[in-house]
């Protein structure tokens, strides 16, 4: 790839990743919440997740949808909850056990994390829900510019499925790409499933 190619679709994503920040903002916290709740109801009848027991969540940030739902009922259906730690210095993302949500704290970036951070290695998750910015149909998926989660992906298991949540706002026609990103297996809104090229069987 030239490197004005790699300059123009840095520049696409740059300028997506803003857009659909800003569509965000608008969602006032009373529909945000209302969404959150419907897509959990949703997400954690899903034989995706049913049939998992080691299964990572993103704690929600900002105007993303709001996550303590689905940890909620990932708890009440018995599973081993993981979330993830952000390792600034290194660039990666550590993966904690996490058992209740006021087990939590703030870090300097305003970021909820474990209070008690036991590192696991990614090998043992089955499931990871994953959070971005913009999505497409295809599976296609663009985060914040870190490249955490595709890092992350590179050193789960083949088996380990990857679901991305996200509001119905922030799916696009098509989402520009380079080599480094990682589609996701599944995409899940409060009111669409995006399953791609894969079946449901794919999960089991």
């Amino acid at each position: 790839m030239h490197n004005k190619e790699e300059v123009d679709i840095k520049k696409m994503k740059s300028d997506l990743r803003n857009m659909i920040l800003t569509d965000l903002e608008d969602i006032s916290e009373d529909v945000r919440n209302f969404f959150s709740e419907e897509l959990a109801k949703k997400l954690v009848k899903m034989e995706e997740i049913t049939s998992k027991d080691n299964i990572m969540i993103f704690l929600s940030f900002k105007n993303e949808i709001v996550t303590d739902y689905i940890f909620d009922g990932l708890k009440k259906l018995g599973k081993n909850i993981y979330v993830p730690v952000t390792d600034f210095q290194n660039k990666r993302l550590r993966i904690c056990k996490l058992e209740n949500l006021d087990d939590v704290e703030i870090n300097s970036y305003s970021i909820r994390e474990p209070k008690t951070k036991n590192e696991v290695s990614p090998e043992i998750l089955d499931l990871i829900i994953a959070p971005g910015v913009a999505f497409d149909p295809d599976l296609r998926r663009i985060g914040y510019g870190g490249g955490y989660y595709d890092k992350l992906f590179e050193n789960i298991r083949p088996s380990t499925k990857k679901i991305a949540i996200c509001f119905d706002e922030q799916i696009v026609n098509k989402v520009p790409t380079e080599e480094h990103d990682h589609r996701v297996d599944m995409i899940v809104t409060p009111t669409k499933t995006y399953r791609g090229r894969f079946s449901k069987l794919s999960f089991k």
